[in-house]
């Protein structure tokens, strides 16, 4: 940018305002030379008026003498302002020559407008190899994790490729809900404590990265969990394992079919000929149930349909979280949990577990 642009329209109407103004002295001198010309029409005897026309001719030599000086003054100002471009252009054009040179060394100061969209998408790049960099440890262990249950899943009858995809699924909503509460909780936070909005923002939506991975990997220790505890259950009750594209008869199915404890039931896995893998680990009375399955519900509570319906019209409109059935509702606690607990994990390992609290 030019050094003088902010003056340049002042300076280059002083020329202008020169030439106007020699342009009136000059017809202040040609008015005054036709009125000495008249006077001297002028009969002497009926008026003397030899002083008047002296008195306008020598007006007449000062306005002439002005509009001269104001010629040379206008003259010197084009010459100084032409001088003063051409050294401002001068270095403007050294500024731009170097100014490459300058960002390639000290690129962090690159103002975001002057970027190219090449150079914003290598900066996103890079923000993404840096969040992997810090995060991969919580990212292996989600993935681990849901491989673990996948694997387990295919052992005893399933799918390993839709027991991944489900556990995955869950791990990246975990992610969502973990990643939405800490930067909500993060803007708020700062808001609180004075901050502007925009650096709020910023920083809210900074923190979401982090949220997302710690959600990611309860999420992931949740959908695995209960996919290998689904796992299990199924194996109590057939005795059958699946290796190497054979299936292996390890002890007669049916051996394990619930147990009544008073109003309890415990470990009841499903029927051999159930669709679902899995069972249930506790049931009260005739609805609440803690079960474990492998398919979309994985780990999940059942509720009455009365107690559903008691909800806000928006909390029951989340069907990730809730799957009303025939007989009951199936609340999927395992994104739900994951998220949660993953977003009071993030918050407590940087000290901001109380959102009010000061740093």
């Amino acid at each position: 940018m030019p050094t003088i642009t902010l003056g340049a329209n002042r300076i280059n109407q002083m020329p202008v305002l020169l030439t106007n103004t020699s342009s009136a002295v000059k017809s202040y001198k040609s008015n005054l030379e036709e009125f000495r010309l008249n006077l001297l029409t002028i009969d002497s005897s009926v008026c003397d008026l030899e002083d008047v026309i002296s008195s306008v001719k020598a007006s007449t030599e000062i306005q002439e003498v002005k509009r001269e000086s104001l010629d040379r003054l206008n003259q010197d100002i084009n010459n100084f302002v032409t001088d003063v471009v051409q050294i401002d252009k001068d270095v403007a054009d050294t500024i731009n020559r170097s100014r490459d040179d300058f960002y390639d060394k000290y690129y962090y100061l690159k103002p975001q407008s002057e970027k190219s969209w090449w150079e914003k998408f290598k900066d996103g790049c890079k923000k993404v190899v840096e969040w992997c960099e810090e995060h991969w440890k919580e990212i292996v262990i989600g993935i681990l994790f849901i491989t673990i249950g996948a694997i387990l899943t295919a052992l005893t009858g399933g799918t390993f490729f839709a027991a991944f995809i489900v556990g995955l699924k869950a791990a990246l909503i975990s992610g969502f809900i973990s990643g939405g509460i800490n930067a909500i909780g993060t803007t708020i936070s700062l808001l609180i404590k004075g901050e502007g909005l925009e650096k709020a923002l910023q920083k809210g939506l900074e923190s979401f990265g982090d949220g997302f991975a710690s959600g990611f990997m309860w999420g992931g220790i949740f959908a695995g969990g209960a996919q290998s505890m689904a796992a299990v259950l199924k194996f109590s009750r057939s005795g059958t394992l699946f290796l190497g594209g054979k299936q292996w008869q390890m002890f007669s199915p049916n051996n394990f079919a619930g147990k009544n404890i008073g109003p309890f039931k415990i470990w009841s896995p499903n029927s051999i000929g159930n669709p679902n893998s899995g069972g249930t680990l506790l049931k009260i009375g005739r609805t609440f149930r803690i079960d474990f399955e492998a398919g979309k519900q994985l780990f999940h509570i059942h509720i009455t349909h009365n107690l559903y319906n008691g909800l806000p019209v928006f909390v029951r409109s989340i069907r990730w979280i809730f799957d009303p059935a025939r007989r009951d509702v199936h609340v999927r606690l395992t994104s739900l949990l994951g998220g949660i607990i993953g977003a009071l994990e993030e918050r407590k390992s940087k000290g901001e577990t109380d959102i009010f609290r000061d740093k």
